[in-house]
């Protein structure tokens, strides 16, 4: 699906119940589209024929809005779906938390992860309530709080949650399913990110085979699967390993979304990141400046995936010799990440990791020691709050120790210096 389904014919079916309309706009879609138009205009359609007014007409498009990747015109039809159920089942109805959910899921993408939370939370409690703690809804309520909890760098709230999630899929499905290979590679994204990746690649290639297994080569879930394990590899040096899955993953999202869809934009990164780490930076650069201006196309401008695609490409640029493009591109990312997660989160960390490494190599050492620092003080703060380093916290102590050395310090003050700072967090250094 390459394009917002925006058009009249739409949202005139969707208030004045002409049914025929929504049918003459679906069959117009790409084939791709078409399969999961058809299955939502089913569920909105009664046996006669007839344009079912309720909750389920709203949800269902508003779905379908969602998957393709139109956040603005699905989040008024969420909104109105939660409401009526609401009022027509009252406030504590299971079909109340799923409405939650998936307005918590869109809100989550537009990043207002405060009011995702809070929807998320009243969603898992609702369902405890109605079906108790061993349910698969209460599994999939578990995994999304403690995906976000995790965005939110809660690493240790986020892991119980998501090993309560993965105990329910196994208990209910067993190790050989998709359910399980869910809450399996949930965790292990998890894990990566707390400085365990060799029981997270463990973990994701149990993932893999499983979804390989149920659902064949190329499904969506798949290449989710191949992405993660792609990215582990790159960042444990084995970029030739990578590379074959990367691949893998951006076919099978351009065989399902089409070639200008959002949901390909991650896959084309990680594929660039290959290239870049390979000697390819001019590819490299293509597929990143394509991943930019997809996002930018189709997400408001001060999404953090943008900032990705932003510090993706400035990364490019700085091989390639394009100093003051690359430098613009980390400010724009910075001021997104600092908007969107605040001053002490570890997305902040990277950006101002970023934008001081360019100013240092740049010859600014006095620019770049205040964000280096910075970056240095939240990955501390970050391990003394979840108990796991997070992965670049030795590089954040060697890039703050080599911008003292640039502003003239010497070796014995620097390590004075970053030992003054990591002390307070419980960590000394050798």
């Amino acid at each position: 699906m390459n394009e917002c389904l925006t058009e009249p014919k739409m949202f005139a079916w969707l208030y004045q119940e002409a049914k025929y309309e929504l049918m003459e706009y679906w069959l117009h879609l790409e084939q791709a589209g078409y399969s999961r138009g058809e299955a939502y205009l089913r569920i909105c359609v009664d046996k006669s024929g007839n344009a079912i007014t309720s909750a389920s007409v709203y949800s269902a498009c508003g779905s379908f809005l969602y998957e393709s990747a139109c956040f603005k015109q699905a989040e008024p039809l969420m909104r109105l779906a939660l409401v009526t159920d609401e009022i027509d089942l009252g406030e504590d109805d299971p079909k109340v938390s799923a409405q939650m959910s998936n307005l918590a899921q869109l809100l989550v993408k537009t990043n207002r992860l405060e009011e995702a939370e809070g929807l998320m939370r009243e969603a898992l409690a609702i369902d405890e309530r109605h079906f108790g703690k061993a349910h698969p809804f209460v599994g999939i309520r578990l995994a999304n709080l403690g995906i976000l909890l995790w965005k939110t760098d809660r690493a240790v709230e986020a892991g119980r949650l998501l090993r309560q999630s993965m105990d329910i899929a196994e208990k209910l499905y067993g190790k050989d399913s998709t359910e399980f290979a869910v809450a399996l590679n949930n965790l292990a994204v998890l894990m990566q990110n707390t400085n365990r990746s060799a029981e997270a690649e463990q973990m994701m290639r149990q993932a893999l085979l499983l979804d390989e297994r149920h659902l064949g080569l190329n499904h969506p879930d798949v290449a989710i699967r191949l992405g993660n394990l792609g990215q582990l590899l790159l960042a444990t040096d084995r970029p030739a390993e990578a590379e074959p899955l990367l691949r893998k993953a951006l076919e099978i999202n351009q065989q399902c979304y089409g070639n200008a869809s959002p949901n390909i934009t991650s896959s084309l990164s990680d594929l660039a990141s290959v290239m870049v780490r390979t000697g390819r930076a001019g590819a490299a650069e293509s597929l990143f400046r394509k991943a930019l201006a997809i996002d930018e196309g189709s997400l408001e401008p001060d999404n953090p995936a943008v900032a990705n695609r932003l510090n993706n490409l400035a990364d490019v640029l700085q091989i390639t010799g394009n100093i003051p493009e690359a430098e613009a591109l980390l400010r724009r990312a910075l001021r997104i990440v600092q908007h969107s997660y605040g001053p002490d989160h570890t997305k902040t960390a990277t950006a101002l990791n970023n934008l001081g490494t360019l100013l240092c190599h740049s010859n600014r050492p006095a620019e770049a020691e205040p964000m280096l620092r910075r970056n240095f003080e939240i990955l501390l703060h970050f391990r003394q709050v979840n108990g796991h380093a997070p992965p670049h916290l030795v590089d954040a102590a060697n890039n703050y120790g080599e911008v003292l050395l640039l502003m003239g310090e010497s070796s014995d003050q620097v390590h004075a210096r970053i030992n003054q700072i990591s002390e307070p967090y419980g960590i000394r250094w050798p």
